[in-house]
């Protein structure tokens, strides 16, 4: 029998001066004893092992003598109804302690049982934080930015007054309003760069039996979705708490700080900013509409700018932007919901009025057209139909769209004959977005082959790209009408909420 082990304090502490108020959680490392299995409230992150309560948290600058401030104690279930409440989280008054670049912090924590853990961190500072997207960038905090997912590269640098690191954190939001983290990357440099294109590399990683393949990762980012891109420049201990971590066998690793415990007691300074994810229009359903009607008598007037996602085996995802006028008000958000053939289901959120926890739900569907003007019916959390909209498609349908998703010597005769053309050109390897095969037409269709850049036209189009496939580098721009839509059965039955609350995270941004 293994003998239980003897309870170290844990503090998680990262000073941030770009906000008003701190806080430190302060818990203790599992032992094996039966009151390990126990739970001990809400407490943000990761569930809470063992919350330390009743301890004396203290944070002074020794920088400055005369801090207004003097030693702050931080305060364990604070009386403010703003704030999470919970056992082990400790909140420091606001605007205290005084935080300046350089300045040295010092953590003392003293429990009831006559434990002390202690730390210091000195304050990192930057002079100017820089987002880069493609070939535009903005000083932070600053306007939101459109990232094209297909094209653009995301990038972030920092002019380091102090410091030890870049941090860069893409936080994502549900259509309800929701935070959460999608990816965080740390490096030793002042500057970074991610392709827009970006997947989630450590998928089929993480399991000895996944056979997830490259090709099949999912996304980081999603055109029609909205995120925050945060930049920090961090201290060392909190640099060093984010890149190690235990080893499984020796228990070594992990790069501590702290005299008395574990943890970190760090400082970071942040700004962040808003992107809105677009990508190109590759299928036919893509692009921007307009939505007026009434929904239980109430006038609405939105745009959606529409992209698709990743197929599955009987439905496409699909993500939309939502500006103008909707069932409460104003309205910019960004929706979900998929597509089954031409048939849409979008659900879109809006936050109730004065009650910032709750939303209205409301599903829009119906068969979509790429020409003149089509019904679709609003559906409320009973699946009632309780609005109707006219939608009209924002561009014309006469203007040039890429087609992606074909691959390279791929038998193209099925496509042929759905679009009355031998022509077809390879653009990417991703996987076809849409079942274009499916769709057929009587209407003639006329292509044009142009060179990657779409500044030359080919002068041999036909023996470049025919029914044998198509060379890499080429990409096919349709020029003359759609194929027209097959007729599909509306279904409309995702998931509705009436009601969510967002939760908060462990991570210092």
């Amino acid at each position: 029998m293994i003998a239980q082990g003897d309870p170290i304090v844990v503090v998680h502490a990262v000073m941030r001066p770009d906000l008003d108020r701190q806080w430190i959680l302060v818990e203790q490392t599992l032992t094996g004893s039966p009151s390990d299995e126990s739970a001990h409230g809400v407490i943000p992150g990761n569930p809470p092992q063992l919350p330390v309560t009743g301890a004396t948290v203290t944070v002074a600058n020794l920088s400055l003598a005369n801090d207004p401030c003097g030693a702050v104690s931080f305060t364990e279930n604070p009386s403010a109804l703003q704030l999470p409440r919970a056992d082990g989280l400790y909140w420091g008054p606001q605007n205290c302690p005084t935080m300046r670049t350089g300045d040295t912090l010092e953590l003392l924590v003293e429990t009831t049982d006559g434990h002390a853990v202690k730390g210091r961190t000195e304050l990192p500072g930057a002079a100017a934080m820089i987002l880069l997207v493609g070939s535009d960038s903005v000083l932070l905090p600053g306007p939101p930015l459109r990232l094209n997912r297909d094209s653009d590269t995301l990038g972030a640098r920092v002019v380091a007054v102090a410091g030890r690191a870049l941090q860069l954190e893409v936080s994502g939001f549900d259509s309800a309003g929701g935070s959460a983290l999608i990816t965080r990357f740390l490096v030793d440099t002042t500057a970074i760069t991610l392709p827009g294109n970006l997947t989630d590399f450590l998928a089929g990683v993480l399991g000895e039996e996944d056979s997830t393949s490259v090709d099949e990762l999912e996304p980081i980012l999603v055109a029609g979705r909205s995120y925050t891109a945060t930049i920090a420049l961090t201290d060392e201990r909190y640099f060093d708490y984010l890149r190690s971590g235990n080893l499984p066998l020796s228990g070594r690793g992990f790069i501590n700080h702290l005299e008395g415990g574990m943890g970190v007691f760090g400082s970071i300074v942040a700004r962040t900013n808003m992107l809105k994810v677009v990508g190109d229009i590759d299928d036919e359903r893509e692009g921007t509409y307009r939505l007026v009607g009434s929904i239980s008598g109430r006038p609405v007037d939105v745009t959606l700018e529409l992209y698709v996602a990743a197929a599955g085996e009987d439905s496409t995802a699909a993500s939309s932007f939502v500006v103008g006028q909707w069932f409460l008000g104003g309205i910019d958000n960004s929706a979900r919901g998929f597509f089954r053939g031409d048939t849409l289901a979008l659900t879109i959120y809006q936050p109730a009025l004065g009650l910032p926890d709750s939303v209205s739900a409301f599903v829009v569907g119906g068969l979509i057209g790429v020409t003149g003007s089509f019904e679709l019916d609003v559906y409320d959390a009973d699946l009632s139909v309780v609005g109707s909209l006219t939608a009209t498609r924002g561009s014309p349908p006469g203007l040039p769209r890429v087609i992606r998703g074909f691959q390279t010597g791929v038998d193209a005769s099925g496509f042929s004959r759905a679009f009355g053309s031998s022509i077809l050109c390879r653009v990417s390897n991703r996987s076809a977005k849409s079942s274009l095969s499916s769709r057929s037409s009587s209407r003639p269709a006329t292509w044009a082959i142009w060179s990657d850049d779409c500044s030359q036209r080919s002068s041999n189009s036909a023996r470049r790209c025919s029914r044998a496939g198509c060379s890499a580098g080429w990409r096919i721009r349709r020029m003359g009408p759609f194929p027209q839509m097959s007729s599909f059965t509306p279904k409309a039955t995702p998931s509705m909420v009436a009601k969510t609350t967002a939760g908060s995270s462990r991570s210092a941004m």
